[in-house]
């Protein structure tokens, strides 16, 4: 049986697929302080490739689609860690022009770059990350506290940049770089939970715009 040209078994577990990926990008953004990206964008890009959208344009519809579901999740999360005060809002308003800044730029450039250098870049940061995950540790250390300054907004711009160029919340680069820079893990996801939302929400327009 078909519908709309499509088999109806593969629909529904395409439809599988697709909650239950919302469904584990919820629990990340909750516990990881991370808005889900990392697991959306891949089933969003088999999902648009399944559906025939255009090779061109495909990765930046799976990069824009999760940047967009990031904003709720992202502002439960905020909510709730904000609630157990472990947020550090002095850290989080530092980042708030910067993160502005790059995830605007990125918005403009990924809608003028191929959708093979979207890939690419997704893959590149996505094996780095989980390679920090998987052996990271504590001895890992670009400073003993972040930066805070010059350098701090540099690094929050380019968090904000290639988070809109994966599709993924700024939290996820944001818990990477606050646990090198030698903050608790705890105070990493609760504060990057409030950077994902900030990325997220100018992403989500940046992304509309261009």
């Amino acid at each position: 049986m078909q519908v709309y040209g499509f088999d109806v078994f593969e629909l529904l577990i395409l439809a599988s697929a697709l909650i239950a990926s919302g469904f584990i990008a919820g629990i990340l953004a909750g516990l990881l302080g991370i808005g889900g990206g990392i697991i959306l964008v891949p089933v969003l890009f088999q999902l648009f490739t399944f559906l025939k959208i255009g090779e061109n344009i495909v990765m930046h519809l799976a990069v824009g689609t999760s940047i967009a579901i990031i904003v709720p999740t992202s502002f439960r999360s905020v909510k709730a860690h904000i609630a157990k005060q472990a947020v550090d809002m002095a850290l989080l308003k530092t980042w708030l022009f910067p993160v502005l800044m790059g995830a605007s730029i990125g918005a403009f450039t990924a809608s003028y770059v191929e959708g093979g250098i979207l890939k690419s870049v997704f893959a590149t940061i996505a094996i780095f990350i989980g390679f920090k995950l998987l052996f990271g540790k504590e001895s890992w250390m670009l400073s003993k506290d972040i930066p805070f300054g010059f350098v701090n907004n540099i690094i929050a711009a380019f968090i904000g940049f290639f988070s809109t160029l994966m599709g993924i919340g700024g939290g996820t680069l944001g818990v990477t770089y606050m646990t090198l820079c030698g903050r608790k893990i705890h105070q990493a996801i609760a504060t990057s939970s409030g950077l994902g939302l900030l990325f997220s929400v100018a992403a989500t327009i940046g992304v509309i715009i261009a």
